[in-house]
């Protein structure tokens, strides 16, 4: 849709004022920088937001605006994964491939290491251990009186299951759940002349 498309996305992405838990869509984070100039088509038809919705439905990632107000925004940074597949926006790829690096310290380190095995005093240590890099991207941050939610809710009790198929060989699941996130609000108003 412009030139830079990929540049603006990934600016957004990588703004500072947000983390990488949030959707490129978020408003907060303001307008697109740079050239923002709508494309026009062969017959100087300027690009239309039924055009953009469609290309989205078609799990694209476009720029989008809204009528009365300033600016055109992102859409929705959408990934290529299977329909009903969990990672169809980029902020659930994003908190996952940042739990998976930090998962993955702790598993070379614990290689080799007999201290970790398959009694169940250690498959519990093991397991609070594994929950560490969950907590940290769940610590959430007040700055005055706004408070801002970590990446991912805190870890469950269950969020962290370890299997012996083995005994040299284990298997780690680890949940990560993200926050909720508005993408759409659909608000209702009533008039109530009753008085």
């Amino acid at each position: 849709v412009f030139p830079d498309a990929l540049g603006k996305l990934m600016g957004r992405l990588c703004n500072r004022s947000v983390s990488i838990a949030d959707s490129p869509c978020r408003v907060k984070t303001g307008p697109l920088i740079g050239d923002v100039t709508l494309p026009v088509d062969k017959d100087g038809v300027t690009l239309t937001s039924a055009t953009l919705q469609t290309l989205e439905q078609n799990r694209l990632s476009v720029p989008c605006w809204y009528p009365d107000y300033d600016g055109i925004y992102w859409a929705d940074g959408r990934m290529l994964d299977a329909e009903g597949g969990d990672y169809q926006v980029v902020e659930n790829r994003r908190v996952i491939d940042k739990a998976a690096r930090r998962v993955r310290i702790l598993c070379i380190g614990d290689l080799g290491d007999r201290s970790f095995n398959s009694k169940p005093e250690s498959i519990v240590r093991a397991q609070n251990r594994y929950a560490g890099p969950l907590r940290q991207m769940s610590r959430s941050t007040t700055v005055g009186q706004f408070s801002f939610p970590g990446d991912i809710q805190p870890p469950a009790a269950d969020a962290i299951t370890i299997e012996w198929p083995t005994r040299t060989k284990v298997n780690i699941y680890i949940k990560a759940q993200p926050y909720d996130c508005p993408k759409e609000i659909t608000a209702n108003l009533m008039l109530d002349l009753s008085k």
